[in-house]
C-alpha cells in the first residue's frame, strides 16, 4: 500500500507541474505510516500545545496517519542560500507546494476509499491563534513519530532527502504496519557536536545556539511577504534560509 500511495503522490505532483508549466521544483516524494495510537501523540500535548489534536479527534477509529514529504529540488535549495530574502524560486516552490497539497490529500483519500478504508484531511493545520506560532496538528512531529526523519537544530525534519521541502498528512483507518521514530540522530550538531551552520543562515536572529524565537521567525516571513508584495499569486510569507546550504539540505549528512 505504501508503494501505491507514494506513486499516487508523484502522479499528482507530475500532473500539477505540467498543468502549471512549472520548472523542476520537487524530487520524488517520501511517505511514512504513523501509528495513530502511538503514545507520542499524548506527549505532543506537552511539546507543542496542550490541545494538540489526537488522530481519534479527527477520525474515530483512526489507525494509521499517512505522512508524506515533497523534497525541493537542488536548484530550489541552492537558489535560497544567499541574501536576506527568500529567493523567487524558493517562494515559487513554497507557494505551489501549498496549493498542491489539496490535490494530493484528496487523491490519498480516494486511494484509501478504493481500498475499503476511511480517510480525513486535517483542516486546522495553521497557527493555532494570533501570536501562537504553533499548530494543533504538527505535521513535522507526526511524520517524526512515523520515522520519516529526525529534527535538526533548525527544527526542520531531516528526511532521507534532506530537510528542505513541504509535508502533510491524512488520517486513515488503514490496517498497515506503522513506522517508528528513528533512533540515530541525523543532525550533525546533535549527533557529534559539529556543524550548526543553520544558525548562521538565519537572517533575523530567530535561530541561535541557545534556542529558537518563533516571533522573530514569523516577523522575517512577514518581511518577505512585504518585500514580494504583488509579485506572486499568493502571499510570499516564506523564508527557508535556515534550511539552505547545509549538509542536511538535500540528503542525510
Amino acid at each position: 500500500m505504501k508503494e501505491k500511495l507514494t506513486k499516487a503522490v508523484w502522479q499528482e505532483v507530475t500532473q500539477y507541474r505540467k498543468a502549471q508549466d512549472l520548472p523542476l521544483l520537487w524530487r520524488q516524494p517520501l511517505l511514512a505510516f504513523t501509528d495513530a495510537g502511538h503514545p507520542g501523540f499524548l506527549r505532543l500535548r506537552q511539546l507543542v500545545l496542550p490541545d494538540h489534536y489526537l488522530p481519534q479527534d479527527l477520525l474515530p477509529g483512526a489507525r494509521i496517519i499517512v505522512c508524506y514529504f515533497l523534497p525541493f529540488s537542488r536548484e530550489v535549495i541552492e537558489s535560497n542560500r544567499a541574501g536576506r530574502y527568500a529567493s523567487p524560486l524558493w517562494v515559487m516552490a513554497y507557494q505551489h507546494s501549498a496549493q498542491l497539497l489539496y490535490r494530493i490529500n484528496r487523491r490519498l483519500c480516494q486511494e484509501v476509499a478504493a481500498a475499503g478504508g476511511r480517510a480525513v484531511i486535517p483542516q486546522d493545520t495553521g497557527y493555532a491563534a494570533e501570536g501562537v506560532y504553533k499548530s494543533r496538528w504538527s505535521q513535522r512531529h507526526i511524520a517524526w513519530l512515523g520515522g520519516l526523519g529526525t529534527f535538526g537544530k533548525n527544527n526542520l525534519l531531516i528526511t532521507d532527502s534532506g530537510c528542505c521541502g513541504y509535508g502533510a498528512s491524512v488520517v486513515t483507518d488503514l490496517q498497515e504496519e506503522p513506522g517508528a521514530p528513528l533512533e540515530q540522530e541525523r543532525c550533525l550538531l546533535y549527533r557529534e557536536g559539529s556543524c550548526g551552520a543553520c544558525v548562521g543562515q538565519c537572517p533575523n536572529g530567530a535561530l541561535t545556539m541557545e534556542g529558537f524565537c518563533r516571533e522573530r521567525c514569523y516577523a522575517m516571513c512577514m518581511e518577505n511577504a512585504a518585500h514580494y508584495q504583488g509579485q506572486f499569486p499568493w502571499q510570499a510569507d516564506a523564508c527557508g534560509k535556515c534550511g539552505a546550504g547545509l549538509p542536511c539540505s538535500w540528503q542525510v549528512p
